[in-house]
């Protein structure tokens, strides 16, 4: 589904690319924040994400998307 393809891609671009937090994406594209975290967590990406921003606990992390 082209739709479903694109969606799952502008979600994973402001996780990864844009810094954006899970609740942050899910209130920009005005989706449930379960809907962005089965897609965020289901990427195969992810497993190393969390790895590494547990051993930096990096905080104050700013969203950079922009309309």
């Amino acid at each position: 589904n082209k739709k479903f393809s694109k969606m799952k891609e502008k979600i994973l671009e402001l996780f990864y690319k844009q810094k954006c937090t899970q609740k942050e994406i899910a209130e920009k594209l005005k989706l449930t924040k379960s809907y962005v975290s089965q897609i965020v967590t289901k990427d195969e990406r992810y497993p190393d994400f969390k790895k590494e921003k547990l051993k930096n606990n990096k905080k104050n992390i700013i969203c950079k998307y922009k309309k």
